[in-house]
Formats: structure tokens, sequence, C-alpha cells
């Protein structure tokens, strides 16, 4: 292609590049140069690099030196760039172009990923608790159901070829040597690795090329070591079937991975609102009592009440008649006045009550820490606000309150509860948009950097 400022020219490979306002010549030169070339190392017949280019680092993936020449295996590398190239998702590490790079050949240039694989990663996070685990599996599924709506079967997943980064313990797939997809017609051995590999991978006689529900045999292997117990053993067991046909598909695995994750988290709602609910009893409870005590202390007082009117009948003389007179009288008695609850006890109680809600809504907000949307506090919402005033009601009629009165305080506490919860739910779904555009962002600025 004829170089000239402002022209657009081709550079190693796919690469290319716009000299606007530059001498093209120089800025081929410049650009083309790769810098701090460093083996890592063998990965079966591969030999992989570490090169430095536009300032950025990137693995290089090439034929080790006695696979070069050998027109199968340069076959074998140049797929996995067919392949890799049409894929973009964030848990799959990016092929970048095919490049001639000096000192190495003809190399696949892909995404440099800082991390480690992931039985290294487990090792090295011993901390790992099983709702860290069971992210990185979803994040594991989910780049594989891409790969899978994509057409493509990875054929070799295994934790050497999973990475997860160091910063953000993201999920990286690498490594489509052995992958195929469904326009392609050669190579369609059923590759794998004999730990991971699905029993079909390994049978001489099968007539079929192994195809994505292989993957999901070694995504079910994986789940074992991840997910390790009795809790997820039943979708282990679904994976590992023997016949293809009735494995799941990743989506199936991931809706009931997130399922679990929100049983979960209803549990600890559940009990969480009957904890806080059976505190405030214990409070109203004990005032309840304390009522009763005073109440015993009020001496009696002389009052004056209404009786009933007396009849007197009386004769007239002058004209021998009986008139008929109502005199209305009142009578002096001692009674004991019921105390009930003081409108300063009713008080008190109302604030604990809202301050226990205050303290129970924010709770909830970061009950779930997968920064998920308010959709699960919205389906449990009416739950909470019907416990938490049927328990008023019940704790005011204990202290002696009337109905009127124990209805006014559930519907006082009703209506601040609703008020909590709208805030509750503005804030979850403003964190829950912020955490996926910050992960769109972050998707963003890695391709817009290559």
């Amino acid at each position: 292609m004829k170089r000239e400022s402002g022209k657009e020219i081709s550079i190693s490979g796919n690469s290319v590049i716009n000299t606007v306002g530059y001498d093209g010549d120089a800025m081929r030169m410049r650009v083309a140069e790769w810098s701090d070339v460093k083996r890592i190392g063998d990965h079966g017949p591969y030999t992989l690099y570490s090169a430095i280019r536009y300032g950025r680092k990137y693995f290089i993936k090439t034929l080790g030196e006695q696979y070069r020449g050998m027109p199968e295996w340069e076959r074998f590398l140049f797929k996995e760039f067919e392949l890799g190239s049409r894929l973009e998702h964030p848990g799959i590490a990016r092929i970048v172009s095919w490049d001639v790079i000096p000192g190495v050949g003809e190399a696949l240039v892909m995404e440099y990923v800082d991390g480690a694989e992931l039985g290294k990663w487990l090792d090295a996070h011993p901390e790992a608790d099983a709702d860290m685990r069971r992210e990185v599996m979803i994040s594991l599924l989910e780049a594989l159901d891409y790969l899978h709506q994509s057409g493509i079967s990875h054929r070799d997943l295994k934790p050497d070829n999973i990475l997860i980064t160091h910063k953000g313990n993201r999920v990286k797939i690498i490594d489509l040597g052995l992958g195929d997809g469904d326009d392609f017609v050669v190579y369609k051995n059923s590759a794998g690795t004999a730990a991971f590999g699905a029993p079909e991978q390994h049978s001489t006689d099968s007539g079929k090329p192994s195809d994505m529900s292989a993957d999901i045999y070694a995504a079910g292997k994986i789940m074992q070591i991840l997910l390790p117990g009795r809790r997820y053993r039943r979708l282990v067991d679904k994976c590992l079937r023997p016949e293809p046909a009735l494995r799941p598909s990743a989506a199936y695995l991931i809706r009931h991975l997130r399922k679990r994750s929100n049983w979960k988290a209803i549990v600890i709602l559940f009990l969480f609102v009957n904890l806080i609910a059976a505190a405030g009893m214990i409070y109203l409870n004990n005032k309840r009592k304390e009522a009763e005590i005073a109440m015993k202390n009020i001496p009696e007082r002389i009052v004056t009440v209404p009786a009933a009117a007396d009849t007197v009948y009386i004769n007239r003389t002058d004209t021998g008649a009986t008139n008929t007179v109502y005199i209305n009288r009142t009578d002096t008695v001692k009674v004991t006045v019921p105390a009930g609850p003081s409108e300063e006890l009713i008080q008190m109680t109302r604030e604990q009550n809202i301050k226990s809600i205050d303290e129970a809504i924010e709770e909830l907000i970061t009950i779930d820490p997968y920064n998920k949307s308010s959709d699960l506090l919205r389906k449990n919402s009416d739950y909470f606000k019907n416990k938490w005033e049927e328990n008023v009601y019940y704790s005011v009629r204990q202290m002696g309150g009337s109905d009127d009165l124990a209805k006014r305080e559930s519907k006082v506490i009703g209506e601040y509860i609703i008020r909590r919860m709208n805030d509750a739910y503005r804030k979850i779904d403003a964190n829950y948009k912020a955490h996926i555009e910050a992960s769109q962002s972050a998707a963003s600025d890695e391709s817009s950097m290559e």
C-alpha cells in the first residue's frame, strides 16, 4: 500500500492506522516496532511471550520450535485466531491480531491478562468464601454461554485455561486452540483434557465430534472444585450426565446458581425481620410489665359519677291528683382509675420502633453484596410491613391500650415503613445502575485501548 501522509496504511497483519498530519514512513516504522519481547514459557505445542507495542502489553502465542513448519499445527494456531477474533466478551481474553513478530515469527497477539490460573488463584485466596466462589463460577458460565450463543465450543475447558485477574477477580477464558465452530469443517476431532474431558471426547467409537455439551461436562468438573459439598451436588450431577443431550445449558446453570443466591438472601431477610420483631416484642413486653407495676401503686381517689334518676310521686291536695316528678342525683364513690399506656410510653415505644426499622432497612439495603436491583426487597416488603404492624398492634394491646390506639400506632408504623422502603428502592437501584455503568465503561475502556 502507498505510504503517504494523510493516507491509511496497512502494517503487520491486520493492524491499520491513519497517518494524518504525520510522515507515513516514519509513523509506520515507529508503531510497527515491538519491544520488551520476553519468553514466558511453553504451553503444550505453543510458546508464550509477552511484548509491548503502542505502549501496551500483549500476550504473544506462537508454535514451539519443534512444531514450526508443520501445516497441521500451523492450522490449529490460525484456527484459534479465526475463532477468537469474532468474539467480544469481558470473560474471554481478546484476540487482537495475527502478526509477524521480530525474533518470534508468525504469532497470535492476545489481550494481556494480569492474573493467575484458577487453581493457583484458589491456592492464593484461601479466604474466598462460597459467595465469592459462586460469583466466579457464574462469571465463567456467562462467558461460556456467550461462546455457545456465538456457535463456538471451547472443547478444552479446564482450570489451566481460566485466568482470574488480580484486580477485581474477573474471569478470563483463554486458549481456543482446540475450539470448534459450526461453520468450520476441518479438525473436528474430539479434543479435550483427560481430567476434564467428557466421556464422548475419550470414546473412539462415538463417531461424532464433541460439541458444546462437552464444555458443560467440564464446567461441572470445575464446579466440583469451586463449590464443593452437598449444596450444589444436583447441579454438578446434571452436568456430568454420560448422555450429552441430557446435560443442561450454561444459561440453565446460571439461572439456578442465581436462584440459590436469591434464596439465601430471602432466608436472611426472613430471619432478620423476625429477629428485629422479636426484639421489639421483648422491649414492649417489658414496658407493659412496668405499666402494670405502676398501676398497682395508683391510690384510690374520690370521684363524682352520675347515677340513675330517682322517681318521686307527689300527691296534690288541691286537686287530689298525683304528679310524677324525676329528680336527678349524683353519688360519691371510690374507684381505681385504670392507667393504660401513657402518651410518654407510647411515644417512647414508637421512637424505638422507628429506630429498629431504620437499622433493619439499612441492613436490608446491603444484605445482597452482588449489586442487584431492588426486585428481591420489593417482593418481600409486604411481609416486612405486615409483620411489624401486627407486632406493634398486639404490643400496644398488651400494654392495656385500646383497640383504636393499637390500630393508630400500627398505621403510623406501617406508613413509616412504606416511606423508608421507597427510599431503599431508590438507593439500591441507583447503586445497581452505577455498578452496571461502571462495568460497561470498564469493558469499553478495554476495547478502546486496543
